[in-house]
C-alpha cells in the first residue's frame, strides 16, 4: 500500500509531467492559429499503417506490403480507431498514457528510495521526483506521437522491476511485463531486455531468465517470420535506412556515400560528441569505475545491475542513433538514472555528508545531462509543429485535393494518410525497392522504373536528399518554402516536378489553383 509520505512524489511527479504537457500542447495550438500538430511528420506514417492493419493489410498502400513502422507493436495500438475522425490524435493519447505512466513509476520509486534515506536527503528527492519527467525528457517524447515514450516506460519498468528483485522482492509482473514489452515497442529494447535477463542469470535464477528471454524474443521471431511471409526484409525498411549495424548511410552527414564500417565510425562519433550522447558516456563511465569501487556496498546483484547500465548505454551509441528530438537514446538515459539514483542511495547512507552532497549531486547531473530535454519541448516542438502544418500538411492537402492520384515523394506521412492513391515513397521507408536502388549509387535513372511501375506524374522532394541522383529528364515546375522556423522539417524547400510534358501542363494548373490557398508562413514560386 503506498503511504501518504509516498503519495507527495508521485502528486509531484504528475504534476512535473502533465502541467509542461499540457503547456506545450497549447503553445503548439497557438503557434499553428488553432489546431494541435505533431513537430514529426512521422506519426502518419504509423496512422496509415494502422489504416491499413485494418483493411488486413500492412503498410501505406492499399494492396502493397511495406514495412515502413520502426515498431512492431504501435501501428497495431493505433488501429482499432482507424474509423473515427480523431484517429490522428491516437498517437497523442498514447503518449500521454505513456508520460503518466512513466510519472508514477518514477514518483513511486522516488518516494521509495525516499521512506529509507535520511530526513538530510528528503528534500532533495521531493525536487527529484517533480522534475524528473521533464529532465527524463518523458514530457518531451510523449508530444511527437511516436512509440519511443512507451519504449521508455518499459525500460523503467524494467530498471524498476530489477531494483525490487536486488532488494529481495522478487521477479514481479512489472519486471517481466517490461521485459516483454520492450522489443515490441523497439528493436532497441533488446538490449534492455537482453542485459535484465543477464542479471537474473548472473544472480542465481535462470530458469526465470531463460523464460522471460525467449517470452521477449518470440514477438520479434514471430515478425520476421510474418514479415519474410509477406516477401519483405526481416527488419523495417526505416531501421534498415538509419541503423548504421544493418547498413544504413550518413549521407546527410558526410554528403557522399558511406561503406558500413565509414557509417559505423560516423555514428559513434556522432554520438559521443552530441549533448545526449555524451551524458551517456560520462554515465558509463561511472559505473564501470563505481561498480568496481562500491561493489562490497552493493553485492553481487547491484553490481550486475550497475554493470548493465554502461552495457545498454554503449550499445545503443554503437549500433543505434542518437538525436532527432532525442527520441533513440532516451529509454538508455531513463534506465540509468533510475539505477544511479538507487545505488547511490546505499552509498549516502553510509555516510553523513554523502547523504548531504550525493542527492544535490544527483539533481545537478540529472539537470546537466538532460539540460537539452525541456529547452527543446519547450521552444522547438511548438515551432515544429507549426512548420509541419505550413509545409507537410500542405502537400498532404495539395495530393488529396488537386492532384487525386500517385504521386512519388521522400517525406512520407501526411501525404500517405487518409489517401486512397498510390504514394511512392523515394526515400525507402515504404518501400524497399526504392531503398536498395537509393543505397546502391548515384544513378540519376535509379527511380525511374518505378515511377512507371506505378504511374506517377508527379514527384514533390527536397532536392539536397538527392544530390546528384535527380533524374534530369524530370521538369521543376516549381517550389514551396517555408518562411518561418522550420522545424524537423528535412528542407524548407519542397521541389515540385512532373514527371513528363505530358503530366506538366496539369500540375501547372493544379499549382496555380493550390497556391493562393497556401497559409501565412508558406509561399510557391514557378520555377519558369
Amino acid at each position: 500500500m503506498t503511504s501518504a509520505f509516498d503519495m507527495r512524489h508521485i502528486i509531484l511527479s504528475l504534476l512535473g509531467a502533465i502541467a509542461p504537457f499540457a503547456a506545450i500542447v497549447w503553445m503548439t495550438i497557438a503557434r499553428t492559429g488553432g489546431y494541435f500538430e505533431y513537430p514529426l511528420d512521422d506519426p502518419y506514417i504509423h496512422l496509415a499503417m494502422s489504416e491499413q492493419i485494418m483493411a488486413g493489410g500492412y503498410g501505406v498502400n492499399a494492396g502493397e506490403f511495406a514495412s515502413a513502422s520502426s515498431s512492431i507493436l504501435f501501428p497495431f495500438l493505433l488501429a482499432p480507431f482507424s474509423g473515427f475522425s480523431w484517429h490522428w490524435l491516437t498517437p497523442l493519447f498514447w503518449g500521454a498514457a505513456g508520460l503518466v505512466g512513466g510519472a508514477l513509476l518514477w514518483g513511486r520509486f522516488v518516494g521509495e528510495i525516499a521512506a529509507r534515506s535520511a530526513p538530510a536527503t528528503r528534500g532533495y528527492l521531493l525536487i527529484l521526483a517533480f522534475i524528473g519527467p521533464m529532465f527524463l525528457h518523458l514530457v518531451g517524447v510523449s508530444m511527437i506521437g511516436m512509440e519511443h515514450v512507451l519504449q521508455v516506460l518499459a525500460a523503467m519498468m524494467v530498471a524498476y522491476g530489477l531494483i525490487r528483485y536486488a532488494d529481495g522482492r522478487g521477479v514481479g509482473w512489472i519486471l517481466a511485463a517490461g521485459i516483454i514489452l520492450s522489443p515490441m515497442f523497439r528493436f532497441e529494447g533488446l538490449a534492455v531486455s537482453c542485459f535484465a535477463c543477464g542479471v537474473l542469470l548472473l544472480s542465481g535464477r535462470p530458469k526465470v531468465a531463460i523464460g522471460l528471454g525467449v517470452a521477449a524474443l518470440v514477438p520479434v521471431i514471430a515478425y520476421f517470420a510474418a514479415m519474410t511471409s509477406m516477401g519483405l526484409a526481416p527488419l523495417p525498411n526505416s531501421v534498415m535506412a538509419k541503423a548504421a549495424i544493418v547498413g544504413g548511410d550518413t549521407h546527410f552527414v558526410t554528403g557522399e556515400e558511406d561503406t558500413r564500417l565509414e557509417t559505423l565510425i560516423t555514428t559513434v562519433k556522432i554520438s559521443f560528441s552530441s549533448s545526449s550522447g555524451f551524458p551517456l558516456l560520462i554515465l558509463s563511465m561511472f559505473w564501470l569505475v563505481g561498480a568496481w569501487i562500491w561493489r562490497g556496498v552493493f553485492g553481487r546483484t547491484r553490481v550486475l545491475i550497475a554493470l548493465s547500465v554502461p552495457a545498454l548505454a554503449m550499445t545503443h551509441v554503437f549500433f543505434g542513433s542518437i538525436g532527432y528530438f532525442y527520441r533513440y537514446e532516451i529509454y538508455a538515459w531513463s534506465y540509468g538514472v533510475m539505477v544511479t539514483l538507487y545505488l547511490m542511495s546505499f552509498v549516502w547512507d553510509r555516510f553523513d555528508l554523502a547523504a548531504r552532497v550525493a542527492p544535490a549531486a544527483l539533481i545537478l547531473a540529472l539537470v546537466a545531462g538532460g539540460r537539452h530535454y525541456p529547452l527543446q519541448a519547450f521552444f522547438i516542438y511548438p515551432d515544429a509543429g507549426a512548420a509541419i502544418g505550413v509545409q507537410q500538411k500542405q502537400m498532404g492537402r495539395f495530393v488529396d485535393d488537386y492532384i487525386i492520384g500517385p504521386v512519388a515523394v521522400n517525406d512520407l506521412g501526411h501525404v500517405a494518410y487518409r489517401n486512397p492513391h498510390y504514394v511512392l515513397d523515394l526515400w525507402g521507408l515504404a518501400s524497399r525497392e526504392a531503398l536498395d536502388a537509393r543505397l546502391e549509387g548515384r544513378d540519376p535513372n535509379w527511380a525511374d522504373g518505378l515511377i512507371a511501375r506505378y504511374d506517377v506524374g508527379v514527384i514533390m522532394i527536397y532536392d539536397w536528399w538527392f544530390q546528384g541522383r535527380i533524374n534530369p529528364d524530370w521538369i521543376k515546375v516549381g517550389e514551396m518554402t517555408i518562411t518561418r522556423r522550420m522545424g524537423a522539417l528535412g528542407g524548407s524547400v519542397v521541389a515540385f516536378y512532373a514527371v513528363s510534358e505530358n503530366d506538366e501542363a496539369k500540375l501547372r494548373a493544379d499549382l496555380a489553383a493550390f497556391a493562393p490557398t497556401l497559409p501565412a508562413g508558406t509561399e510557391f514560386a514557378f520555377v519558369n
